[in-house]
C-alpha cells in the first residue's frame, strides 16, 4: 500500500471528509487529496499527527521513509 493509500484509509476510517481532516492539520481539502493521491507527502509534523491518529503508525512512517 501506498503512502496516499494509508493517509485515506485512516481518513475514512475516522469518517470524516477530507475537508474535515484538512482542518486538523490546518491545510486545505485540496492538500488532502494530494496527499492521498501521492502528489505530494505532509510534511513531517503532520506525518506525526497522522501516524499518531493510525493503528500502526510505524507502518506510516516507514512508508514515508520509501517515497522520500
Amino acid at each position: 500500500m501506498e503512502l496516499g493509500e494509508r493517509i485515506k484509509v485512516i481518513r475514512v476510517s475516522l469518517g470524516e471528509t477530507m475537508e474535515q481532516f484538512g482542518q486538523r492539520f490546518n491545510t486545505s481539502k485540496g492538500t488532502v487529496n494530494n496527499w492521498e493521491k501521492g502528489r505530494n507527502a505532509p510534511n513531517k509534523a503532520n506525518l506525526k499527527m497522522i501516524a499518531d491518529l493510525s493503528d500502526n503508525p510505524m507502518e506510516l512512517i516507514a512508508l514515508y521513509l520509501t517515497q522520500v
